[in-house]
């Protein structure tokens, strides 16, 4: 009986643990507010060791800082060098050299007295270095085919004699 109260308790605070973030008192919300609680949300919720920071993101010209409908945010974050145990601003965490960027729609939605706010990020391709081919021989050797299929077979003879 003791157990099923400890799994009931751990329920209940997962469950506090994934609801919206408030929205206590402001009737506006700016996109630079939105963008802060959309990564506060974002570090708060998901299972990773780093915490992850506003990279870039592309103003809305049609924002509504009242919430009247439901708004959109496009943004990419980047992985930090502080981890989520840390606690810190993730404004004062310096980006990782080769930390994953991902790309973001976070949809923000006034429910009254507070506010709903859902991210949605992929992982970004990696715009790196690509890698050298390998096999040359083998790259020269088609090559060397396509060619003679295009051209038309010639003969030649080449006659060389030589006196002693």
């Amino acid at each position: 009986m003791g157990s099923i109260r400890v799994v009931v308790l751990l329920l209940l605070l997962g469950l506090k643990c994934t609801e919206p973030a408030s929205f206590t008192g402001n009737t506006h919300l700016s996109q630079t507010q939105a963008l802060d609680i959309a990564i506060q949300v974002y570090n708060n919720e998901r299972k990773e060791e780093y915490n992850f920071r506003v990279l870039s993101a592309q103003p809305q010209k049609d924002w509504d800082p009242t919430l009247s409908k439901p708004q959109s945010l496009i943004f990419t974050i980047k992985e930090t060098e502080c981890k989520v145990v840390e606690n810190l601003n993730t404004e004062q965490c310096p980006f990782k050299d080769n930390g994953q960027v991902k790309n973001c729609r976070g949809l923000f939605t006034d429910e009254g007295k507070s506010l709903s706010v859902e991210n949605i990020c992929e992982l970004q391709e990696s715009t790196g270095p690509m890698r050298a081919r390998r096999g040359l021989r083998k790259f020269f050797k088609k090559v060397k085919e396509k060619i003679k299929k295009l051209l038309p077979k010639m003969s030649f003879m080449i006659h060389w004699s030589r006196r002693f």
